[in-house]
């Protein structure tokens, strides 16, 4: 019979192994140049977006993350704003297909 402990040792390793992909993936998707949609992560990310000359645009925002679309120098007066880290948003449609 196994211990509470090791079940829930188990529960945490599927959840990590289940949530490393896609993490990943967002942590290796660099803004590029033909990046038009910008994952904004920060506190007060919507602000941030603002502040930045862009705007917020998805249905819903998290406290420290929002979709943004902004101009050329988006993602550098991102960086400006105050954004811990900017990411193309783009490369997260993928995880929705």
């Amino acid at each position: 019979m196994k211990s509470s402990f090791e079940n829930f040792a188990i529960a945490v390793l599927i959840g990590f192994a289940v949530l490393v992909g896609p993490l990943a993936a967002l942590a290796g998707s660099p803004v590029t140049a033909d990046s038009n949609l910008f994952l904004v992560i920060g506190p007060n990310a919507a602000e941030i977006a603002a502040q930045a000359g862009g705007q917020e645009v998805g249905p819903i925002s998290a406290p420290l993350a929002v979709i943004a679309a902004g101009g050329a120098l988006f993602a550098q007066n991102l960086r400006g704003s105050g954004a811990w880290a900017v990411r193309d948003a783009g490369r997260l449609a993928f995880l929705c297909s």
